[in-house]
């Protein structure tokens, strides 16, 4: 994207808090959109908040924003909106310390049931102010006010505390759905895209739709002002956000530590109590004896326990803390919590079986229904891919993980010209996003690979699979009579204590047509450079992908993913390196302590023979008449 620089001249005189620094913010005036400066294409639409008769509706692609002057330390965004339903990006908000809008400092989105901003490297964990529900002008005729009609308006305040000065951090907090009062918060945040709140104060704010296959948004009552903190006494939370989030598959019983601190320089702050409410506030407790008194500057830590009971799934409540900060002197902090049992299923439609094809998916480019691969199937999902004309296709689904998870699909490749399979594993919710992943596996040149940094890593303990081939062209390879050839490969992936500085992940991979897992790597820490890895948050969302490699697509079925992994049963092959000389073929590994080794071979990586056993290593020569041999080396 083209950036767009927008000059801003210095402040003459200095504004004084409460002044609103935009114009036309409540888009009243006669064009709707007067005065902003950063707009593309958005439309009128009825008023959103209260007493207003005129909102801006972003379409797809759309942008709204403003260039501020005289923005000083301390700063209020205030607004009110309202999303549509969607699988995807519902909402997004830059604030920018340079004049360039598309170079974000703060960058939040609302996306699959969650709030997160931009830092790192990596869209964070829920910051824990829960969900939204979605608006719908079902008669299209530009509000919100008639029967058929869904309308749930929301209004944020995002609050920059102390920026330039060395020690800028953000609060954010949102209303429940048409109210105005705030009734969920967090603080004290310090997640930047691009530059920080140190540096510098805001200079842009802009609403977008650019990203994400955001389907458009509302917004209204649009205020940009300097304020005056009340900071003495001041209640900050400390602790990251979400306080509990998923937690482990089984868990019992469970606590975790607030930390809370007077931001203040010179009362004592008083933390009165801290009570639980909402649908699932039974679970929770809070042992600790109040009040706790905390001097200016310093933090306190209380309990938060948590006990499932033996139900599992989403449980929603939020920590209620009082104090004397006048300013704010109740404060609401989600704490809500996600628990599995081994085996619960963590996508739908996995089978592709549900009607219309392919419901429950999040699909782009050409996704086609096709023959199922296995007996009991009637559906599975072909790709379209480049390498044969097509467009470059993804189909994936974003779902709340667990820190133990295991992925499993059949794999159907047509003849291969270049990559011929492609799947990605995020760590957040956007389930047609092509980059910022930190598992990436393909399978190109014969051979498996995963993302390691900025380069792929071969796996040769995976093996090789054999193309198919529908010659009759009528939707399924199950006309061997008529030249058909189907070759059918399941694909595990295992990824254990992810959110964690122990996560790892195993592949494991059947022989064609086969149910058995014959061949694997286990314990991978491969992951992709510079971006969000598997040890900040369990799985979000995962896609497969043709948009790689001249990539000729290919067909997947019968997908499940399911909470905790299975270890990897069966043989475990090791990594070998090749040479020719001649007639001469030398197989060489790196052997183990005490440990034996079994060379298998294969003309057609459908039938292995065993060809010498009970070696000690580190090498296997043989020579070889014309023809095809594939090679594999196994641990006894």
């Amino acid at each position: 994207m083209k950036a767009l620089i927008f000059a801003v001249l210095a402040a003459a005189t200095a504004l004084s808090p409460a002044q609103n620094l935009l114009t036309n913010g409540d888009l009243e005036a006669d064009p709707f959109n007067l005065d902003w400066t950063i707009l593309t294409g958005t439309s009128q639409f009825g008023g959103l908040a209260p007493g207003s008769t005129k909102s801006a509706a972003l379409a797809p692609l759309e942008r709204l924003g403003q260039s501020v002057i005289g923005v000083q330390s301390n700063w209020q965004l205030d607004f009110s909106f309202a999303v549509k339903d969607t699988p995807n990006r519902a909402f997004s908000l830059f604030v920018c310390t340079t004049t360039n809008p598309d170079v974000a400092t703060i960058n939040l989105r609302y996306q699959s049931g969650q709030f997160n901003t931009f830092g790192g490297g990596t869209f964070g964990s829920d910051l824990g102010l829960g969900t939204v529900a979605f608006s719908n002008d079902a008669n299209a005729d530009g509000d919100f006010d008639d029967a058929g009609d869904i309308k749930n308006i929301y209004r944020m305040r995002i609050t920059g505390n102390g920026w330039g000065s060395g020690a800028g951090t953000y609060d954010i907090q949102l209303s429940n759905a048409n109210q105005t009062t705030f009734s969920r918060s967090v603080t004290g945040l310090s997640r930047y895209q691009n530059g920080s709140g140190n540096s510098a104060v805001p200079q842009v704010f802009m609403f977008n739709t650019n990203f994400g296959t955001n389907p458009g948004f509302w917004v209204d009552d649009v205020s940009f002002e300097n304020i005056l903190l009340p900071d003495d006494p001041n209640l900050a939370v400390v602790t990251g956000l979400p306080v509990f989030g998923t937690l482990p598959v089984g868990s019992g019983a469970t606590s975790r530590t607030i930390t809370v601190q007077n931001t203040g320089a010179i009362s004592n702050l008083t933390l009165a109590a801290a009570s639980v409410t909402g649908a699932d506030a039974a679970r929770y407790s809070v042992p600790t004896t109040f009040p706790i008194v905390i001097p200016p500057g310093e933090t306190r830590d209380f309990t938060v326990n948590f006990d499932p009971a033996g139900s599992r799934g989403t449980f929603a409540a939020t920590l209620n803390l009082t104090s004397n900060d006048t300013s704010s002197p109740s404060i609401p902090v989600a704490i809500p919590a996600q628990l599995y049992a081994a085996g619960d299923s963590l996508i739908t439609n996995g089978n592709f079986e549900a009607d219309p094809f392919p419901a429950g998916w999040a699909p782009s480019g050409t996704i086609t229904s096709t023959a199922g691969l296995t007996a009991g199937s009637t559906r599975s999902a072909s790709l379209a891919g480049p390498g044969t004309g097509g467009l470059n296709s993804t189909l994936g689904q974003s779902v709340i993980g667990s820190a133990d998870w295991q992925l499993e699909f059949d794999v159907l490749l047509p003849p291969v010209t270049g990559r011929g399979f492609q799947l990605l594993v995020h760590n957040f919710g956007e389930a047609t996003r092509l980059d910022a992943a930190p598992v990436m596996l393909r399978y190109e040149a014969d051979a498996f690979a995963v993302i390691s940094g900025t380069t792929y890593i071969d796996q040769p303990g995976l093996g090789q699979m054999l193309t198919s081939l529908d010659n009759n062209a009528d939707g399924d390879y199950d006309d061997a009579g008529a030249g058909d050839v189907k070759n059918v490969y399941r694909i595990r992936l295992s990824g254990h204590r992810w959110g964690t500085p122990e996560a790892t992940y195993d592949i494991a991979v059947t022989e064609a047509n086969a149910a058995v897992f014959t061949r694997s790597v286990t314990g991978l820490t491969e992951n992709q450079a510079g971006l969000g890895n598997m040890r900040t948050s369990p799985p979000a969302a995962f896609l497969f992908s043709t948009a790689a490699g001249n990539n000729p697509g290919f067909t997947v079925d019968n997908v499940t993913m399911t909470a905790a992994a299975v270890p990897v049963t069966g043989p475990k092959f090791v990594p070998v390196d090749i040479t020719k000389s001649g007639t001469l073929v030398t197989l060489s590994w790196t052997p183990e302590f005490n440990t034996t080794y079994k060379v298998w071979a294969s003309g057609d990586l459908v039938d292995w023979s065993a060809v010498d056993t009970g070696l000690p290593g580190p090498t296997y020569e043989e020579q070889i008449v014309p023809g095809r041999r594939f090679f594999r080396v196994e641990e006894e």
